[in-house]
């Protein structure tokens, strides 16, 4: 189940999106799929189990309109899993640099870069 407001993954049985407050799809619609084309290289930049930080990215990246998704966010209904297996920001290729440009001055708790 995905959220088409803010593309977040959730396991079966859960209905609507706790951050959007929408009900959730089965299947995102194809021009949010098509972030994930194989035409299009992501690169990792960095990893964080903290909320607040994938937020303040969310919200940075979407303002300077830098396509990338987070690896892994939808696991995050289980907190010891976080701690092992952060949530990994994936970014177009091209941008890397200008996203840890963006990312340098800024205090991230993440754990690689």
């Amino acid at each position: 189940m995905f959220c088409p407001k803010c593309r977040q993954e959730y396991i079966d049985g859960i209905t609507q999106c706790d951050e959007c407050n929408i009900a959730l799809v089965n299947v995102l619609p194809e021009e949010i799929y098509s972030v994930n084309s194989k035409n299009i290289q992501f690169e990792h930049v960095l990893s964080t189990s903290n909320h607040a930080d994938i937020a303040f990215i969310k919200s940075l990246l979407d303002s300077k309109n830098i396509i990338y998704y987070f690896q892994g966010e939808s696991t995050f209904n289980v907190t010891l899993y976080n701690m092992i297996q952060p949530a990994r920001l994936m970014v177009k290729k091209e941008n890397v640099e200008k996203v840890k440009e963006l990312l340098k001055d800024v205090n991230i708790k993440y754990f690689a870069f």
